[in-house]
């Protein structure tokens, strides 16, 4: 007899970003696998790759899930007299937990729930522009605590 009886949950989601090319007659700029974020057209770069992984286990009252984000580095420019030319990829790890402190037969439920975001605090690429907000945390450790309630 397990301690514990519950569920493990188990997701994935892989990008791989071959081609994103932008064409405004003049020139082609291609974003696919750089990641700096330009101006143009309000358009920014898109790594080769990035991914999201999550192991989970849940049980009737309560669950617990880590999450693994990855986001490639890229190319930062092309011109030959910048001494940094490309960042590397930056892998995140989060883990939440909720547990259900009431919950009764009219689906009234109460639980408590924590996060915390890029647990080992990993600080995001510095790029020709400051940072690519976009793809990468800039924040670093966040937590976050709070009470759900459904009636």
């Amino acid at each position: 007899r397990p301690f514990v009886e519950g569920w493990v949950d188990l997701r994935t989601l892989v990008n791989y970003t071959d081609k994103l090319d932008l064409v405004d007659g003049a020139r082609t700029r291609h974003f696919a696998g750089n990641t700096e974020i330009t101006a143009t057209q309000g358009i920014g770069g898109q790594p080769h790759w990035r991914f999201n992984s999550t192991v989970g286990y849940r049980a009737d009252t309560w669950r617990a899930n880590l999450t693994g984000r990855y986001v490639g580095g890229g190319i930062l420019t092309e011109d030959f007299n910048v001494d940094k030319r490309r960042v590397s990829g930056r892998l995140y790890f989060d883990l939440s937990a909720e547990a259900t402190v009431h919950s009764d037969d009219a689906d009234h439920r109460i639980a408590v729930f924590a996060t915390i975001l890029n647990i080992a605090d990993k600080d995001p690429p510095i790029t020709q522009t400051g940072t690519a907000r976009t793809l990468y945390d800039v924040f670093g450790r966040v937590y976050t605590v709070g009470l759900r309630a459904s009636f």
